[in-house]
């Protein structure tokens, strides 16, 4: 009697654990990373775009670099036109002589013909020559420079793609926990163990997910409309942000990276060229007092039989002007001391970005080291166990859904966080102009 007693016991609290399983839903399948979330679809393109492939959209479409592209070739068109010796001048003259002396002369015409050339002073055509030279260089760097800053930003903006298109995927998958906390909710809301405030409650916030993840659609949709500028191209590639690099992957040193500034890149490379340019035109006010010389050939004809071969020479005097030449030379001279200014300003501003980014980078990573392993484990098991407990009916709505958002919120810091260091690295890669990626880089690591 008393074993029948114990069976009839046992089969009593199987089929009410099978009744309390049936009230409750089963827990939803583990993700990959986490097992706190569903499978989720973030909506996102599966492609990924390719850095490179839009760099050089924007080296053939991008209305700036074409301006400065045929600045460039018109500057290497002044070449020839330097080195040039102005054009000989052919200069003809039909003249009638009175005869007031001697009758016989009365209305006795004559045709004067001579061709001239003027040689420029000792000098000037190779000073003239060198400048237009240097100009080219300067107009070659400052295209060099504009697709370095183009290359730079399309980097940024592919870092603050992968931080939209993250947040993005922390709200879907936060977004699917509440459509589970949802079905939850109603499950215990119909077997009695539920009230009606906590289901309204769960669809407000399934709500504004909704509203918070259009306004990052559409900030995804802006930074896409700003690459499309940049490119210049009419339509982009599908595809999602790739995964950018994380700065404490590569040893960064401030004096290494100034180094490679000073080697490779191109506004430094612009300002010496500028720099040349400047001594090579004080070179040239220093040749303009130097005499043109024009020699010229001369023939006249009487009733068209020649009457004599006339040659002759003639030389500029700038001796008299002296002093206008000699402010010319103390122009050029002040615009090489600016030039040097606008040099070591430029330098001192490289390096003061580079120590500045440098910080940011530490700063960003110590923080991030420190949310990841305390901060994101705390939250992640205090809404584990938020989650637990209110299916179990031992915890309250409002304290899961407060657990919710502190997770939430430290994944989006972390987000965050790994984005600001990666955006000050793209930043150093900027001012060094120097890719510091391989996946990224060109040959030899510099700009075309």
């Amino acid at each position: 009697m008393r074993r029948r007693a114990l069976l009839l016991s046992a089969v009593l609290t199987l089929l009410w654990m099978s009744g309390l399983a049936q009230d409750i839903e089963s827990p939803p399948p583990e993700a990959e990373v986490t097992d706190l979330y569903p499978a989720f679809d973030d909506g996102l393109p599966t492609n990924i775009l390719d850095v490179m492939e839009l760099v050089s959209l924007a080296a053939s479409g991008n209305p700036e670099l074409e301006a400065l592209q045929d600045n460039w070739r018109i500057a290497q068109a002044i070449i020839p036109q330097m080195e040039a010796v102005p054009d000989p001048v052919l200069t003809a003259q039909y003249a009638q002589i009175p005869g007031f002396a001697n009758p016989q002369f009365i209305h006795r015409g004559y045709v004067q013909v001579s061709l001239s050339q003027k040689l420029p002073g000792y000098g000037k055509i190779p000073a003239r020559t060198r400048v237009a030279e240097l100009e080219v260089e300067v107009r070659h760097r400052l295209y060099q420079e504009l697709l370095n800053s183009i290359l730079t930003e399309i980097q940024k903006k592919l870092v603050e793609l992968y931080l939209v298109e993250t947040k993005i995927q922390i709200k879907r998958k936060h977004q699917f926990m509440t459509d589970h906390l949802i079905r939850v909710t109603n499950i215990r809301y119909s077997v009695g163990k539920g009230a009606q405030p906590d289901l309204v409650r769960a669809q407000t916030e399934r709500t504004r997910f909704e509203t918070e993840l259009s306004e990052l659609w559409g900030r995804r949709k802006k930074i896409l409309l700003r690459l499309k500028y940049l490119t210049g191209s009419e339509t982009l590639p599908e595809g999602r942000a790739p995964i950018p690099v994380q700065p404490d992957e590569i040893e960064l040193e401030l004096e290494a990276l100034l180094e490679t500034a000073r080697l490779y890149r191109p506004q430094l490379w612009a300002l010496r060229a500028q720099l040349e340019k400047a001594e090579a035109r004080r070179r040239l006010a220093e040749t303009e007092d130097n005499p043109d010389v024009t020699l010229a050939i001369m023939s006249r004809w009487f009733e068209y039989r020649p009457d004599g071969i006339m040659l002759t020479a003639s030389i500029s005097l700038p001796f008299f002007n002296r002093r206008g030449y000699e402010y010319a030379v103390i122009e050029q001279e002040r615009e090489i001391e600016k030039t040097e200014s606008l040099l070591n300003e430029a330098l001192a501003k490289i390096e003061y970005g580079i120590g500045d980014k440098l910080v940011e980078i530490e700063t960003a990573n110590d923080r991030h080291k420190i949310m990841r392993d305390t901060h994101l484990l705390q939250a992640q098991q205090l809404f584990r166990g938020s989650l637990k407990s209110y299916e179990t009916g031992e915890y309250d709505f409002d304290s899961l859904i407060k657990a919710q958002h502190t997770l939430q919120e430290v994944e989006l810091s972390l987000a965050q966080l790994e984005t600001e260091a990666s955006l000050a690295f793209k930043e150093i890669e900027g001012m060094i102009g120097v890719v510091m990626v391989p996946a990224y880089q060109f040959q030899d690591g510099r700009m075309p």
